[in-house]
């Protein structure tokens, strides 16, 4: 047989095709067993060799944790707002009151405060305000930006402003969404 299959193919082909099949060999067992190992060792290394020099120079894990803890908290205030865990009548309440009390810090009046019917939307509470105001123009839209900054999640779905009968004096008739995340456990 190997008489015949050498006279069908030339020597030089033969000894080509099987040094073709020794460098597959080589190369599939370099990317499966030696490469891949070898990756994940250096890959390790590296990992060892940042821990160790964060240990000697970097901010103690203690450090790192609380960071951590006070940017969760940052985030808990931009979802839920300061009264992250009222109850909706008295969240109906806290709003009114954040309200009143932001208006009286930028001299505005506020004129009248009507809650709406709450909604469910996805996993939030929606409490709806009618709310109308009574200020200087430049108090009326510091006294808007200090609220969305206490409330947290708030929206304004309708807006308009209007001249006053006083000199000067603006009226801001707003509908405001105020949102209470709840959740479903």
């Amino acid at each position: 047989m190997y008489k015949t299959l050498q006279e069908q193919v030339q020597l030089r082909t033969l000894v080509f095709l099987l040094i073709s099949l020794v460098l597959m060999a080589l190369s599939a067992s370099y990317l499966y067993v030696i490469k891949s190992p070898f990756k994940q060792f250096w890959q390790q290394r590296q990992a060892l060799t940042l821990l160790q020099d964060e240990a000697r120079t970097g901010i103690p894990l203690k450090s790192k944790i609380e960071m951590q803890l006070q940017l969760v908290e940052q985030l808990g205030h931009k979802l839920h707002g300061t009264g992250q865990k009222l109850a909706a009548n008295k969240m109906v309440a806290y709003v009114i009151g954040e309200l009143d009390k932001t208006a009286e810090r930028h001299q505005v009046t506020v004129i009248r405060v009507k809650p709406q019917n709450p909604e469910m939307l996805f996993t939030f509470k929606e409490l709806p305000f009618q709310v109308e105001v009574r200020g200087n123009y430049f108090s009326l839209f510091a006294w808007l930006k200090d609220i969305e900054k206490n409330l947290g999640a708030i929206v304004i779905k309708q807006f308009d402003l209007a001249a006053a009968d006083q000199d000067k004096q603006r009226k801001m008739f707003l509908t405001i969404a105020a949102y209470q995340f709840e959740d479903k456990k």
